[in-house]
């Protein structure tokens, strides 16, 4: 699934759009899309475009909107999850999270904090599918050292903590 995913023809813009309708429907009174790069070095990885190596595009997509409720953030990165939607959220925009992310990232990682909760931190990752055989959603124990210690990962943990609520979104492998 996860290879067809990155086949798909969903331009850049059109995944940071979709993104940022998630960021309106949460109430957020700010977004902020960031791009950078990073060094990944030389360990080996399943894939290697944007995982390999330095000058490797990541993207985060920062709101401080309500945060994804605890009960639906696994939902919200499985596949056929049908969420109820207000009448004036703009969810139509694209096909969601995961399948917008996928066709242009082999990485996508979301960390998420409810009001007075604790972060909570999800990853779709091609690399660990390839590697187990399985799909699945990782959950921070999962994750490989290479993972949690990008820029991307480290910028992402870093700007969701200054905020009392909100999410964040890791493109890597781009």
């Amino acid at each position: 699934k996860y290879e067809a995913a990155h086949g798909e023809n969903y331009s850049f813009e059109a995944v940071i759009a979709d993104l940022i309708d998630n960021s309106i429907d949460a109430e957020a009174s700010f977004v902020e899309v960031l791009l950078d790069d990073q060094d990944f070095g030389s360990e080996p990885k399943e894939y290697t475009t944007g995982l390999t190596g330095d000058g490797n595009l990541f993207a985060l997509i920062i709101d401080d909107g309500d945060g994804i409720e605890p009960e639906e953030f696994h939902g919200a990165l499985s596949d056929g999850y049908d969420r109820a939607y207000r009448d004036t959220d703009l969810g139509a925009f694209g096909v969601g999270m995961k399948a917008s992310s996928l066709a242009q990232a082999y990485e996508l990682t979301v960390m998420t904090k409810r009001k007075g909760g604790r972060p909570e931190t999800l990853r779709l990752s091609s690399h660990l599918v390839k590697k187990h055989k399985k799909e699945r959603i990782w959950k921070l124990e999962d994750l490989e050292p290479w993972m949690t210690s990008s820029d991307g990962f480290q910028e992402a943990r870093r700007l969701l903590e200054k905020l009392p609520s909100g999410t964040v979104v890791l493109l890597e492998g781009m």
